[in-house]
């Protein structure tokens, strides 16, 4: 009988920690999933000094976040482009109302160059 709740405990102080380790891993991965994102960038950045790319699915725009090995997006503004990237959470409440009306924000992993200029009819108001 000792023997058996001994053997239990052992088993499970090595289980416990490699079930939670596992779990935290896959919370991670599905969170920092790369996904690929085609739009035009706006002209000028916002108040928040990011650029918002739209296109034909978010046509209010989603704000973008340079990532620290992200070339400047700024050689890139009013072009079409491909971006990856991961979505981000919306900003908190502490910043400006202008920072607050793009419910999406995109941290910019790498840029690729498609066109100098936005197909027609792409909406790339300049933000204010």
């Amino acid at each position: 009988m000792k023997r058996s709740i001994l053997l239990s405990a052992v088993l499970l102080a090595f289980v416990f920690p490699a079930l939670a380790q596992n779990a935290a891993h896959s919370s991670k991965s599905n969170s920092s999933k790369t996904t690929p994102l085609t739009g035009c960038v706006s002209p000028l950045v916002n108040s928040e000094g990011n650029y918002i790319l739209t296109n034909s699915r978010y046509k209010k725009g989603v704000e973008l976040i340079p990532g620290p090995a992200t070339e400047d997006i700024s050689t890139h503004a009013g072009h079409e482009v491909q971006l990856t990237g991961t979505w981000t959470s919306e900003p908190s409440a502490s910043k400006s109302a202008d920072a607050r009306k793009y419910d999406k924000h995109f941290l910019v992993a790498s840029i690729q160059h498609l066109s100098d200029t936005c197909p027609t009819g792409s909406d790339t108001a300049t933000p204010k």
